[in-house]
């Protein structure tokens, strides 16, 4: 059983510089359980988001690769949202702004 999910954060710049001890920052922990239809199988499912802030003077340096199959699903996803918007605006049958 094999489920990709998105989440999606917009984080505001600093007001002050960080410090090393303040720039690893744990922004989400996500679990859940999940049945199969038939009950017979129970999987527990727990992520941890962990990012590390930089202040904006810093260089990232080489930093880590792009993750093909990370990008490809943040476009399936926000191809999805501009679908569903363009469908709702058609149905309030406003053919011009969709």
């Amino acid at each position: 059983m094999k489920k990709n999910y998105m989440i999606e954060l917009e984080i505001p710049p600093a007001s002050r510089e960080l410090t090393d001890l303040q720039k690893a920052v744990s922004l989400a922990v996500a679990e859940c359980t999940v049945q199969t239809v038939d009950g017979q199988q129970t999987v527990d499912l727990k992520a941890k988001l962990d990012v590390v802030v930089l202040n904006p003077n810093e260089d990232i340096g080489g930093g880590e690769e792009e993750n093909q199959e990370v990008i490809e699903n943040y476009y399936r996803v926000k191809s999805a949202e501009v679908m569903d918007e363009a469908r709702k605006i058609a149905d309030g049958s406003k053919y011009e702004e969709a």
